[in-house]
């Protein structure tokens, strides 16, 4: 699973940019393939992890970021998207609301802008500019530029506007990679439009950088309302809104509650005789964490981790429902008398002249403290959910993923791991079969037979806000040959039997049709562990057109079939409880 999708990563991205920009109410993403943006208009920063791999990817590496050798993609990915979230929130704080007269204007605002802004986030923030500085080396060196022939002069002298921010911190002496049709084009662009660049650099507000926009597009011999159309020009990070190439007064729709900070215009030395405006940051120290990886993997890379957030919020409102449930609403969790339900003895009540109550209030003891559960996942080839044939270039499962019987059984089993984790109730989860072929793997299908028929993806001493077995249990999908549903049910009896709660609970989600054991032999291992005290479940979600192969098993009673997961609250949450009170 990529970096980027850990908790951990959104911390340090929201980290990075509430530096910056305080409590101002911004949504802070990561969303791969667009590239990152700031949109005031929604309030939202986006940050495109994936940047480097469109400028080269690997072939960048090793690569020098502010003294340290990076080596590895992820390392790199995370180093420019902590400058991009930096550059996104400089926006948020120094670049004030301006109109703009078309769509190639607002481009062009925006290019200008970019410079200005970062100088003014990086004097107010230092390891701001350092970081700034450390991708504008790597892209004057790195980024892909197209040949002369492929371009026209308009769109040479547009996309220069750009490309002079990272290229004008060449060290003196060193050539440009940037190349114009001829020298009266590289004359023009020296004596007309860098300066006016560099100008933009230096002006006092974001609405003299779009005055001077419109002085540069007359000079290349554009219209002011010109749009992009036929132009091929590098990407905009700020979301403009520009209505059918006519001037668009508050073009970035800035909230009155949200303006930007006063500032002085910034005074930078003159650009391109290998005079550099960094000298202040030199040495600054820039934090140089390496990208989170995977809290645990209790599976040793066997198993298939995929993300597991869009699944948590899936279930969320049903989380809700299950706690209701589970979670006594009071902070008083002892036992207490019911004030509706008892036994009446009026009889008893007579005789002792009313020393003996008329109604023995029944006690419902709500909190589920005293229970401790094992939850057995089905991980054979008929519970369907195959990620095959797998986007190796994204690491994304194909549409078979979400067939079968096993995308409710990953929504199911991450609505029991965050309630159970709310509610403190111990959670073993075991992922059950064996003798299988996984498909997840880059080089190739690979074969498995395992010592033992389950994987532990949670164990007693699992944290309970752990990150990794979610991703395994967002990954997961039919794999194995056998069942083994007897030596699995043993297996989490035996977790257990070391546990000091009063009601012990096995929870097996399962499809109900084992090839490796008659039935009979299944429900035997049932009744067995029944009788040693430890309550036996089937749970079946999704089609329910097989569940009399679970009853057979487990008994009508004690199977849970949930044709719509919505339903999976109600009825687990009271049979837990039914079975807590009895005990």
């Amino acid at each position: 699973m990529n970096w980027w999708n850990w908790r951990r990563a959104q911390h340090a991205l929201e980290t990075w940019v509430r530096t910056l920009i305080g409590a101002r109410p911004y949504h802070v993403a990561y969303k791969t393939g667009g590239g990152s943006y700031v949109n005031m208009r929604t309030k939202e920063i986006t940050i495109d992890p994936t940047m480097a791999d469109q400028w080269g990817g690997d072939t960048l590496l090793p690569w020098v970021w502010r003294g340290r050798t990076v080596r590895t993609l992820p390392a790199l990915q995370y180093r420019i998207s902590r400058a991009m979230a930096r550059h996104e929130a400089g926006h948020v704080l120094f670049t004030e609301d301006y109109a703009v007269a078309g769509e190639l204007h607002a481009w062009l605002t925006n290019a200008l802008e970019d410079g200005r802004m970062e100088r003014l986030t990086g004097r107010h923030y230092p390891p701001a500019r350092a970081d700034f500085d450390a991708l504008g080396t790597l892209l004057w060196q790195k980024k892909p530029l197209a040949p002369v022939h492929t371009s026209s002069r308009a769109d040479r002298l547009l996309n220069a506007c750009l490309f002079w921010r990272w290229d004008c911190l060449r060290p003196s002496g060193t050539p440009s990679r940037w190349r114009w049709a001829d020298d009266d084009e590289r004359r023009f662009w020296d004596e007309q439009v860098r300066p006016r660049v560099e100008e933009a650099w230096r002006a006092p507000t974001a609405v003299r950088v779009a005055e001077i926009a419109l002085e540069l597009l007359r000079i290349i011999g554009l219209t002011q309302n010109a749009g992009t159309g036929g132009h091929h020009l590098m990407p905009s990070d700020l979301a403009i809104v520009v209505t059918a190439g006519e001037a668009a007064d508050g073009a970035l729709g800035r909230g009155d509650d949200d303006q930007p900070l006063g500032t002085g215009a910034y005074d930078a030395p003159g650009m391109g005789d290998g005079q550099r405006d960094d000298a202040g940051i030199i040495g600054v120290i820039v934090e140089e964490d390496e990208p989170p990886a995977v809290d645990c993997d209790p599976s040793d890379a066997t198993l298939w981790m995929q993300p597991y957030r869009p699944l948590q919020r899936e279930v969320g409102g049903l989380l809700r429902q299950l706690l209701k449930v589970l979670v006594v609403p009071t902070p008083d969790v002892d036992g207490r008398p019911s004030e509706t339900t008892g036994t009446f003895d009026a009889r008893a009540h007579i005789r002792s002249r009313g020393n003996t109550p008329m109604l023995h209030r029944r006690v419902d003891d709500d909190d589920p403290a005293g229970l401790a559960m094992v939850l057995l996942i089905d991980r054979t080839g008929s519970m369907g959910g195959s990620p095959y044939p797998i986007d190796w270039a994204h690491g994304a499962p194909g549409p078979s993923f979400e067939q079968g019987r096993m995308p409710q059984a990953r929504r199911a089993a991450i609505l029991l791991d965050l309630a159970c984790s709310a509610a403190e109730i111990p959670l073993c989860i075991g992922y059950a079969g064996n003798d299988g072929y996984s498909c997840h793997h880059p080089d190739g299908a690979r074969s498995f037979e395992a010592a033992s028929p389950v994987i532990w993806i949670r164990d007693w001493s699992t944290p309970p806000c752990a990150e990794g077995p979610r991703a395994l249990l967002a990954g997961m999908y039919g794999d194995s040959g056998d069942e083994c549903y007897s030596a699995s049910l043993r297996l989490a009896q035996e977790q257990l039997a070391a546990r000091p709660e009063r009601t012990k609970v096995i929870i097996y989600l399962l499809d109900g049709r084992p090839t490796d054991e008659p039935p009979d032999a299944v429900r035997r291992t049932v009744e067995q562990i029944r009788r040693a005290g430890t309550v036996v479940l089937g749970l079946f979600v999704g089609s329910q057109d097989e569940i009399r192969y679970l009853r057979d098993i487990f008994g009508a009673d004690d199977t849970i079939g949930v044709a719509d997961l919505r339903q999976l609250p109600d009825r687990l949450g009271r049979i837990l409880l039914r079975y807590a009170r009895k005990r």
